[in-house]
């Protein structure tokens, strides 16, 4: 299935990036999702993904803040399914601290502080990631564009509990 992606660019988990990086028609989507849960959500993809999605994965497609869709498959599928719809997985950036992409999904959301506190399925914001993995840099950006530094899991665990827990 060919797709060329949506044209409304947003949030931060992983990118789809063109073969040139030199490309003015980058589209940057993202799924937030836990490797054990059976759902995840993804942001900014475009209309016909979230169709071709939606079949596969009966009950999806349920729109959420930031230009998101709720999706019934597990991260892992997600992101396969992307895959096959053509997308470029690159990272997931607060987890793997690559800042610099990190900065670029802040400057292209429309509500930046919206966009950082946007929870998973699980209530874990990008604060959270990028504290349990001991990204300083990322929490300090993540917090100057509004991050809730007391935003909790469903779990109720906070980004200092992640960072404690992970002795980071």
């Amino acid at each position: 299935m060919d797709t060329k992606g949506s044209q409304n660019p947003s949030t931060v988990n992983l990118c789809k990036l063109p073969l040139s990086e030199a490309d003015e028609g980058v589209v940057y989507i993202a799924i937030k999702g836990s490797l054990h849960a059976y759902d995840c959500s993804v942001f900014g993809l475009g209309q016909e993904e979230i169709s071709a999605l939606s079949k596969k994965y009966p009950g999806s497609g349920i729109l959420i803040p930031g230009n998101g869709v709720t999706m019934k498959a597990n991260v892992l599928r997600a992101i396969n399914s992307l895959a096959q719809l053509g997308y470029k997985i690159v990272s997931s950036t607060a987890f793997n601290g690559e800042k610099d992409k990190i900065i670029t999904l802040i400057d292209k959301a429309k509500n930046a502080k919206e966009f950082v506190n946007m929870p998973d399925n699980s209530g874990y914001t990008a604060l959270h990631y990028a504290a349990r993995n001991g990204h300083i840099d990322i929490c300090k950006t993540l917090i100057q564009v509004g991050a809730n530094v007391n935003a909790q899991t469903s779990g109720l665990a906070t980004p200092l509990h992640k960072a404690a827990a992970a002795a980071k």
